[in-house]
């Protein structure tokens, strides 16, 4: 796996400049900023993968709705103050914000549109960003045996193994999926493991009479009778 790069390093020091502000402004007697920032931070702390305390932990945009409210009543704060004084310069600003914002907002929602429209559009927007994740190469892979595009799904599957998933879902649907798709010797091979899988387990993790079959069924189609 690649090391550390620009977009890890960028949060990162995006979080330290923030936090060394909100002191710098407790200090200068502005209690509000530390205030707000601490509330973002514990708002957030329960989605933040610490603690897995939700299984499979990822990231989603709208974990931060409602840890950003201290910080837009900040700005409208500041907006009121300003309109206390300066009037007519806050409603020119105000018009350039609300244009800027609706044209960014619009152009974000464009975008999610686009990632949303189904799984398979959505996993490969993941897979976009992240090439060598497991879950998402995993993810893709089923939501292309949905769409019976097995052909597809075969090498995302097969990577997603290749990076270390070790889930069984993940080597039953490979096996059929390589099976459907007349790879029978690859097929079998994953039928083998998952046969050793389950002969670990008491109840077994894996159906043995399904695999039973399908493997009789593949060693004959390879004429290992």
């Amino acid at each position: 796996a690649a090391g550390p790069g620009l977009r890890d390093a960028v949060p990162v020091a995006l979080f330290l400049v923030l936090s060394a502000s909100a002191i710098v402004e407790f200090r200068r007697g502005r209690r509000g900023w530390l205030a707000g920032w601490l509330f973002f931070l514990v708002a957030l702390s329960p989605v933040l993968g610490i603690v897995a305390a939700f299984g499979l932990q990822g990231a989603a945009s709208r974990y931060v709705y409602f840890a950003t409210l201290p910080a837009f009543a900040l700005v409208a704060a500041g907006l009121l103050r300003i309109f206390e004084t300066r009037r007519r310069e806050l409603v020119v600003m105000s018009a350039v914000i609300t244009l800027a914002a609706s044209v960014w907002l619009a152009q974000q929602t464009s975008c999610y549109l686009t990632a949303w429209k189904d799984q398979v559009s959505l996993w490969s927007r993941a897979l976009s960003l992240y090439p060598d994740d497991p879950f998402i190469n995993h993810q893709l892979g089923a939501a292309f045996i949905d769409e019976r595009k097995l052909e597809k799904a075969a090498p995302l599957l097969d990577k997603a193994t290749e990076l270390g998933s070790t889930r069984m879902d993940l080597q039953g649907w490979r096996s059929l999926v390589h099976l459907r798709l007349g790879n029978f010797e690859t097929s079998l091979g994953i039928h083998r493991e998952l046969w050793k899988h389950g002969l670990t387990r008491n109840p077994p993790a894996v159906d043995m009479h399904c695999l039973a079959y399908n493997m009789g069924w593949l060693s004959a189609r390879l004429n290992q009778l």
